[in-house]
């Protein structure tokens, strides 16, 4: 069995991906890895402990090998922080009939019903003049109420959603008379900042519901929100040796973000970040591209992502050839 305190606090205080890079170098920086700038020159040694992390959403640690990596190769693992989730449209946050609407769009592919009838909070990156910060709400904040059986009967039957329409989560009415956006008004108190000095943010709806489990000993199942992927990226974190143990060979490891909506940003897998550090580590210890070449020849990556159980109730909808069995062991996808 995971090591699951370990794994429930991981997932508890990473509601977003914002959050879990955060979790991420705090334990990096208690196990002695030292954080790196990329508009620094670096000098790195052996033995020694690396990260950085980049748009405050990504990753990578690394610790150099004894050996030059041209001629041991680096020993790779990848995960990725974010999950299916609703985004807010912060700035289209409006009152109507009582309450304040706040407007989502799907990021990823949430399933809009597991969305309905909770107690939401809400979380993500906050910028304002000088700085930016991770927030969320403490407190449930909003909800998005099913339509009443009364008023749909053939509701168990199968609704289909609207993100545009029946998505909008809602959040208790103030003030009726007032232009100000009751969000924005709350995270400039929590951040004890002047409105006038907020500039932007990136939020997400968060159900509040922590993790948990069900059942007894080897038999226990693991019940909570993202554990795609956030249940690889703590196995990799949980990994990570203490730097001075490391022997010939490096290790990298690559928390990207920008997974659930194609890895195409300059923090997600299909960028150049993973190439670039991998180069500037060879940069650093002398190497050209001659070596970088003859590196990538001598190492190996594990991609480390969640595989689907066969579901018991489904179970015509899986390969009756190939269905992992939950608490089966690692899956080869």
């Amino acid at each position: 069995m995971t090591d699951f305190p370990s794994l429930k606090t991981f997932l508890d205080s990473s509601p977003t991906s914002f959050h879990a890079a955060d979790s991420i170098s705090a334990v990096l920086e208690k196990n002695g890895y030292k954080e790196l700038d990329e508009t620094q020159s670096w000098e790195m040694k052996s033995g020694r402990g690396y990260y950085l992390i980049r748009y405050n959403r990504a990753v990578i640690a690394f610790v150099p090998g004894g050996k030059p990596p041209e001629i041991s190769g680096f020993r790779i693992a990848a995960a990725h922080l974010d999950s299916p989730v609703l985004k807010l449209k912060t700035e289209s946050i409006n009152r109507d009939k009582g309450v304040w609407k706040l407007p989502v769009e799907p990021y990823g592919s949430p399933v809009f019903q597991t969305w309905l009838d909770r107690e939401l909070e809400i979380a993500g990156m906050v910028t304002y003049r000088d700085s930016s910060k991770t927030w969320r709400s403490s407190l449930p904040t909003a909800v998005i109420p099913s339509l009443a059986i009364h008023l749909n009967k053939e509701v168990n039957k199968g609704v289909e959603l609207n993100a545009q329409t029946h998505m909008t989560a809602l959040m208790p009415g103030m003030e009726e008379n007032t232009d100000t956006n009751p969000l924005i008004s709350g995270i400039c108190s929590d951040l004890n900042i002047s409105p006038d000095d907020y500039l932007a943010s990136e939020l997400y709806l968060v159900p509040v519901t922590q993790a948990s489990y069900t059942g007894k000993g080897e038999n226990q199942l693991i019940v909570s929100g993202r554990l795609d992927n956030l249940a690889m990226s703590h196995a990799i974190l949980a990994s990570m040796p203490k730097p001075d143990t490391v022997g010939d060979a490096g290790i990298i490891a690559l928390w990207f973000d920008a997974e659930e909506v194609g890895n195409r940003t300059t923090a997600g897998a299909a960028s150049l970040f993973p190439d670039e550090i991998i180069e500037r580590i060879i940069l650093s210890t002398g190497g050209g591209r001659e070596e970088l070449f003859r590196t990538r020849r001598k190492s190996f990556l594990v991609s480390a992502d969640m595989a689907h159980a066969v579901h018991p109730n489904y179970s015509d909808r899986h390969d009756p050839g190939y269905s992992p069995l939950m608490g089966g062991g690692p899956v080869l996808k």
